[in-house]
């Protein structure tokens, strides 16, 4: 604990910082005055007041919250923070936390305030009654850690969407307990709280439910009348932002003679309601003349929608009657219990209409578009003989989930015409799906059981796992009156085992599999939605009947009790519980997660990032909620945390399958060979991870081994040069290499320093100094090897050349290539230079001050020494903890933090997100050439910049590189220490420790990373 000297001392130098002057940046960012809102950041980072107040939580001693609102969805933001880190069992001190709101305009949902009465019974409350004539509009949260008191006061009730979405504006104060203001804060609660109006909740929480109810009860019947008038007003139903795009995309592939396109909508967004009015408008066109330019001679007038399911047509032919009506318009319907195949709008199903004779007798130009819901299962032969037989002028497709596991391309079916697409994550940003809150919960340790072990649902490992799965359900909850959930288990038999001991404990629940019939499935959804009392359902329990082709907007509960295997099935299960529906503000998702090795998949679906770059995958797990947009939330417990971040570190993700898989995907949706920028633009694969595959090396080499069409095939030198500008420079962690290629490919015969140099510092605004030009004309001319063997093995990789005045000019090597292999090679190095254009500009961009690094971007041994301009490039092993280069001044601190056991012993950690002690290498004194330019003792050490690079024990089994944490500086005097030798640990040698300040407080997420177990 810092002495009260010291607080002020850190409290007057934030204050500067926030009121005074902005370029005072010494000062503790936590301390500072802030303002705390729901936006999007500058990288597109979703920023909201949520995070921010649940830090406060986790951090505090105690607290006090005066809010005029709370509802369902505002308390389950906070029940994870509640349950692990306030209340939780590993707690030492107990937080003394109290909580008063009010029944203000009866807003507060009571079925909230109960919760928190039955789950967190040491979180104090009280309702304020409000008197008629008095308001009571308090927002603020107060917080005490130590002699610190934090407060965030402003516009935010406890409300879902205060802390998520809404504008809102909060003020984040910092203040000593002896401050004026914490004392006039805390009068002025206490004045509230013992207010005679405050009861506490237990008094008053029955009498209050009533009124709440009743005013509820009221707003639905108003509702009721107000929806009557609308549909007596016959009020048009107009498409939203999405529809309209979608619509517009749709008449111009139709207009312009296409006769097919693909809508691609995330599950409960609203695909029929799209389709019906994309159909109204196409029926609506005017017809062109015969002298006129357009292909297209009349608008649709007979329409046909082909459904899986009959209860799926019933529903779609009501959707279409409401937004196009049914004045001078026929609608039928066509399965096993009817055939309307004659009106102006039928809605059949793939069972029916697949039948040979039932086809036969339809004329294939019968209908003038033909919309198929679902439209991933054309790959089965029923829906083929459909497409096959009938000829209407224009099909419309729509799906969810277009990128099928068994390889069926949909997207050639539908001539790669995608009229709109909008996955899981926009659909979320469009307010068009419910916001969810996605728990990852620790499963019990079920993993070092047996497998016969695991199928005995009689033991009593299996009872403690129910009971587990149970109190977490209970404790997280749902939103509504009651629970309506789904489960999705690993086996048949699972389900059934866990829905018998459900019903034993008093649920109401029912396994349901591909055996039982659509009846039963169709009755169990009922009675899931609708049901009371004994005839309702709390749960059902499936293993993948469930994942698409059914809505069930109620459901308010997704429990996860398998691994994740694919993102695909991740996010059609996520999706059955996404759809809106009344009384439910948000959905619930319980994922109970074990040592599965594969972990790393969960924040790729949450994210919906396919890059598979692990950085982007840690960054879900470590900064959870503020990586999803809208007022979804997600949120891992710690030990849940470890075990994905450790699934992380060991994932292939430059696997060969999934290259294979992740090019396969795209090549489908374009219908061609993808260029390298266009795995970006289509959220596909990061291609560095073909560059990082041993075998292949580059996109070529991948090409070549795998893609029959693909007819390029290079000289071996050429073959060379592409792998070593891949695999070596093609991640783009600088761009100066990529511009002084694309020049000398541009004029092969001239010089390019005059250009080069001209691009870099009007363009770029780069300072092309001679140590940069040096060092990029050694990375282009096969002269930044560590040793003979390793520039031998890359081959004549030689890009560049100096001319006898000493400019750039193309080698011989180049323009000889150039010549020798046609298009194919200059094709491959302008595909490469165009991808390692968009990866510089998408993440390396944005430098470090005068350097070329990017704070929080990784960077391997060899990259650092490149981009700090070294003149060679030496081994790792004779770089160890830190290397001091004397043409550049510069100095690298490389840790790996958590080292292995048989590692140097160093102690290197982090004190904070600001301080690191470190220790020199062995056999150093404090008067050493070391501790000189660490704590630049000299005047010829004055200039010399320390950088910090740390990584994580040399886990990740893909990457060996280092997140660069930006520039700090030695505080203090060299201490002696001793460590034990590297040779003989034995014996101790000596060493100095030093005190390092960062330039920058290292970022949440990595610090948590970095430091976690």
């Amino acid at each position: 604990m810092q002495s009260i000297t010291d607080t002020q001392k850190s409290l007057e130098r934030s204050l500067l910082t926030s009121f005074i002057d902005a370029n005072v940046s010494d000062s503790d960012p936590h301390l500072r005055a802030d303002l705390l809102c729901n936006s999007v950041g500058e990288k597109g980072e979703y920023i909201k007041v949520l995070p921010e107040l649940l830090d406060e939580l986790k951090d505090c001693d105690s607290f006090d919250m005066s809010v005029a609102f709370i509802t369902q969805g505002g308390l389950s933001l906070l029940k994870q923070t509640l349950k692990d880190d306030v209340y939780g069992e590993g707690r030492k001190d107990k937080v003394k936390g109290r909580l008063l709101t009010t029944d203000y305009n009866l807003f507060t949902d009571p079925r909230a305030l109960r919760q928190i009465e039955k789950y967190f019974p040491e979180l104090q409350i009280k309702l304020y009654r409000c008197e008629d004539a008095v308001g009571f509009h308090t927002k603020g949260f107060m917080f005490t850690r130590g002699d610190e008191c934090r407060f965030i006061i402003g516009s935010s009730n406890l409300t879902q969407n205060a802390l998520t979405t809404n504008f809102e504006w909060n003020i984040r104060l910092v203040s000593h307990k002896t401050g004026q203001l914490p004392k006039k804060i805390k009068t002025e609660f206490e004045y509230l709280w013992e207010h005679p109006n405050s009861f506490p909740l237990k008094e008053v929480i029955d009498d209050y439910e009533v009124e709440w109810r009743a005013a509820r009860k009221r707003f639905k019947q108003n509702r009721i009348v107000a929806t009557q008038q609308e549909t007596v007003k016959a009020i048009r139903i107009e498409p939203n932002s999405m529809q309209k795009v979608f619509i517009k995309n749709v008449t111009e592939l139709y207009l312009s003679g296409q006769t097919k396109a693909l809508l691609i909508s995330a599950t409960g967004t609203g695909k029929t309601y799209a389709a019906a009015l994309a159909v109204r408008h196409l029926m609506n066109l005017r017809t062109k003349k015969e002298d006129e330019s357009s292909k297209v001679l009349k608008a649709p007038k007979k329409i046909l929608f082909i459904v899986h399911r009959e209860q799926i047509a019933i529903q779609a032919k009501k959707s279409f009657e409401r937004v196009i009506g049914t004045k001078n318009l026929s609608y039928g319907l066509v399965s096993g219990h009817s055939f309307e195949i004659d009106k102006d709008l039928v809605f059949g199903t793939m069972q029916t209409l697949s039948k040979a004779e039932v086809l036969e007798g339809i004329n294939p130009k019968k209908f003038d578009l033909v919309v198929i819901d679902e439209v991933h299962r054309a790959g089965a032969d029923s829906y083929s003989k459909i497409m096959a037989h009938l000829q209407p002028d224009f099909w419309l497709g729509m799906t969810a989930s277009p990128d099928r596991p068994d390889g069926k391309d949909i997207y050639k079916i539908f001539d790669n015409n995608i009229a709109y697409e909008i996955r899981l994550q926009g659909a979320l940003e469009e307010d068009l799906l419910v916001p969810f809150r996605y728990y990852g919960i620790a499963d019990l340790e079920i993993d070092s059981l047996k497998s016969d072990k695991l199928k005995d649902f009689s033991c009593v490992e299996f009872d403690q796992r129910v009971d587990h799965v149970i109190k977490q359900a209970e404790v997280y909850g749902h939103a509504g009156d009651r629970v309506k959930g789904l489960v999705f288990c690993r086996t048949i038999e699972e389900c059934a085992a866990f829905s018998e001991k459900f019903n034993k404990k008093g649920f109401k629940t029912v396994a349901l599999s591909g055996k039982d019939s659509m009846e039963k499935r169709l009755e169990c959804v009922e009675k899931l939605s609708h049901g009371e009392g004994e005839g309702r359902l709390d749960y059902i329990f499936s293993v993948d009947i469930f994942n698409e082709g059914i809505d069930v907007p109620e459901i308010n509960q997704v429990i996860f009790l398998r691994p994740t295997e694919s993102p695909i099935i991740f996010v059609q299960q996520l999706g059955r519980g996404l759809r809106k529906a009344e009384d439910k503000e948000f959905l619930v998702v319980l994922d109970f997660i074990a040592n599965y090795q594969n972990n790393y998949l969960i924040p790729v679906a949450l994210s919906g990032d396919n890059s598979y770059d692990k950085d982007v995958m840690r960054k879900v797990v470590g900064l959870g909620t503020r990586t999803i947009p809208g007022a979804s939330t997600i949120e891992f417990q710690t030990v849940v945390k470890q075990r994905i971040l450790d699934s992380i570190d060991t994932a292939r993700t430059n696997d060969a399958a999934l290259l294979k898989e992740s090019y396969r995907i795209l090549k489908n949706k374009l219908g061609r060979i993808p260029r390298l920028t266009e795995y970006k633009d289509h959220n596909g694969i990061d291609p560095v991870k073909f560059f990082m595959n041993p075998k292949y090396r580059s996109y070529y080499g991948f090409l070549k081994e795998n893609e029959d069409s693909y007819q390029v095939r290079l000289t071996p030198r050429a073959e060379s040069m592409i792998r070593y500008l891949s695999s070596k420079l093609g991640a783009a962690k600088r761009i100066e290499e990529c511009v002084l290629l694309r020049l000398a490919l541009q004029n092969p015969n001239g010089v390019l320093k005059e250009d080069f140099e001209s691009i870099l510092q009007n363009e770029l605004k780069l300072n092309p100094s001679p140590l940069l030009l040096k060092s990029v004309f050694n990375n282009l001319s096969a002269n930044f090897f560590r040793n003979e063997i390793e520039k031998k093995g890359a081959g004549d990789v030689v890009f560049v050349t100096r001319t006898e005045s000493g400019d750039f000019r193309a080698s011989n090597q180049l323009k000889e290539e150039l010549e020798n292999n046609g298009p194919g090679f200059r094709d491959c190095l302008e595909d490469l230079l165009d991808f390692m254009t968009q990866r510089y500009e998408d993440r390396f961009s944005k430098r470090y001050k005068d350097t070329s690094l990017c704070l929080y971007e990784k960077y391997s041994y060899e990259d650092v020494c490149r981009l700090l301009n070294w003149p060679k490039n030496p081994p790792a092993q004779n770089i160890g903890g830190y290397k001091y280069d004397e043409t550049t001044k510069t100095l690298p601190v490389f840790v790996n933090y958590h080292k292995a056991e048989d590692a140097i012993a160093y102690e290197d950690r982090f004190e904070s997100e600001k301080n690191l002690i470190a220790l020199s290498k062995t056999k150093r004194s404090v008067d050493s050439d070391d501790a000189k330019r660490i704590y630049k003792q000299s005047p010829e050490n004055e200039e010399n910049k320390i950088y910090l690079f740390v990584r994580k024990n040399k886990n990740d089994s893909e990457a060996k590189s280092f997140y660069f944490l930006g520039e700090m500086k030695a505080e203090g005097m060299p201490e002696p220490v001793k460590v034990p030798s590297g040779a003989d640990p034995s014996k101790m040698e000596n060493a100095f420790e030093i005190q390092y300040v960062l330039d920058t407080p290292v970022r949440n997420d990595i610090y948590d990373y970095l430091c976690g177990e």
